[in-house]
């Protein structure tokens, strides 16, 4: 898991803390698209709802050198959500996550 995109986006951060192997049950999302860090994942994230969390799995094989591993975060690890962008003229909402975030 040692690409540049992951680098630059923290994903190897939100791994160490956060990685799973375990697809929790819950509302499922497909083909979605997120920000982390400086990384945009365009339409290759699935996207879980549940008790737990949030769990978020990017890749199938749209992502350069293959698929991420996964992460559950806990809704704890939520704090005060503000607007933000994706993409210009695209509103999104921007959540930190951790402390310090």
């Amino acid at each position: 898991m040692n690409n540049i995109f992951v680098k630059l986006s923290g994903w190897d951060n939100l791994v160490q803390k956060y990685g799973t192997a375990i697809v929790p049950v819950g509302t499922k999302f497909t083909s979605q698209t997120i920000k982390v860090g400086a990384v945009r994942y365009r339409w290759c994230v699935t996207a879980v709802l549940c008790p737990q969390g949030i769990y978020l799995n990017i890749g199938g094989g749209l992502i350069p050198l293959g698929k991420l591993t996964p992460v559950l975060i806990p809704w704890s690890e939520f704090k005060a959500k503000t607007k933000g962008w994706l993409y210009l003229g695209w509103p999104a909402i921007e959540i930190p996550i951790g402390d310090p975030k």
